[in-house]
Formats: structure tokens, C-alpha cells, sequence
């Protein structure tokens, strides 16, 4: 046989190469994603699978709340510092009789007295109008929950899954082929 070989002008060292039947030629091997991947996607681990990821509140607020101190109004007199109190005097027309010439006073109408309205302040606040100052909390208008605020997750675009980075989003993964370690061939 070695003759014939060397007639046809065949290496006899030389070994002949057949396609791989394993790999049907491709050299590749696909086995299933063994990461934690569902045809290629895995949850995202960036918003753990939910879409949505929760930011600190960047509007300046402390826990969903902002504080201000305000003044707090008086509660004797409102706010308003004094209060209107009459004080009457007595009656110039009846010199305080509540009679002139036998008949009621007209000025007076028979009191003796006249009306007069003074403004006096008021002594729970002395005047100021208020009793001191009180610190109130706002609820922070951002959209934020105790601080945090809800926006989208970027990496998965709110849609909680991702692609698998183990198989690159195929769900399998491309090794050599065990027989013909990746040549796609065979000796023969």
C-alpha cells in the first residue's frame, strides 16, 4: 500500500481530516447558560429586578420634610398687638346727669356718659402680636417618600430584567468542541 501511496504522490506520514460529526464541522460546542439566566436574560441586579431604583431626594429636604421656624401669632389678642377698649367720659351736654332741662339728654341718651374708643395694648404679648416663634415641618414636594425618590432603573430601562452577561443575552454558551477541540475536523 505504501507504493501505491508514494505512485499517487500521497505523504504515507500524512494523516487524512474528516469533518467532526460532533460539531458537524463548526468546532463549537453550545451548552445551556448555567448562570441564573432565562433565554438570556437574568433580573437586573441594579434595581433587583423590580424596575425602579429609590435616589436620595436632592431638594435640600431631611427625611421627606423640610423645617422653618415661624412666628406664632398671640392668642389674646391675634396677632394684632392691642385691643380696642372703651374707656367713657362723662357727658359735656348733662355734666354726667343723663338729664338736661328736665328731659333726656340727647348727647348721652340718659347714660351720662359718651363713648370713647382707645386702643390698649395687649399685655399677654405687650404689644408685640406674638408669643414667640415655633418650628413647623413641610412635607417635601419632589415626589420623594422619606427622602428617597423612585426614578427608573437605567441599566435594565425599568424593565427589572437584563441581559445575561455570562452567555452575552443568547442563553448558551459557545465552547470547543470535546471531540475535535474546536478545528472541526477529524483524523481519519
Amino acid at each position: 500500500m505504501l507504493i501505491v501511496l508514494i505512485a499517487l504522490g500521497i505523504n504515507a506520514n500524512a494523516q487524512t481530516q474528516v469533518r467532526c460529526s460532533e460539531c458537524r464541522g463548526s468546532g463549537a460546542s453550545w451548552t445551556s447558560c448555567t448562570a441564573r439566566c432565562s433565554n438570556g436574560m437574568v433580573h437586573c441586579g441594579s434595581c433587583n429586578g423590580n424596575g425602579q431604583v429609590s435616589n436620595r431626594c436632592n431638594n435640600g429636604c431631611n427625611g421627606g420634610y423640610f423645617s422653618r421656624t415661624v412666628t406664632v401669632n398671640c392668642a389674646s389678642c391675634n396677632g394684632a398687638g392691642s385691643f380696642r377698649e372703651n374707656r367713657p367720659t362723662t357727658c359735656t351736654g348733662c355734666g354726667g346727669a343723663g338729664q338736661r332741662q328736665g328731659r333726656t339728654c340727647g348727647t348721652c341718651r340718659g347714660s351720662g356718659q359718651i363713648d370713647n374708643f382707645i386702643n390698649v395694648a395687649c399685655r399677654p404679648c405687650g404689644g408685640r402680636g406674638t408669643s414667640g416663634t415655633q418650628t413647623v415641618r413641610d412635607r417635601c414636594r419632589n415626589g420623594c417618600n422619606n427622602g428617597f425618590v423612585q426614578s427608573q432603573c437605567l441599566p435594565c430601562r425599568g424593565r427589572g430584567i437584563a441581559l445575561c452577561r455570562t452567555c452575552d443575552g443568547r442563553g448558551d454558551i459557545r465552547s470547543n468542541c470535546r471531540v475535535c477541540r474546536g478545528s472541526g475536523t477529524v483524523p481519519l
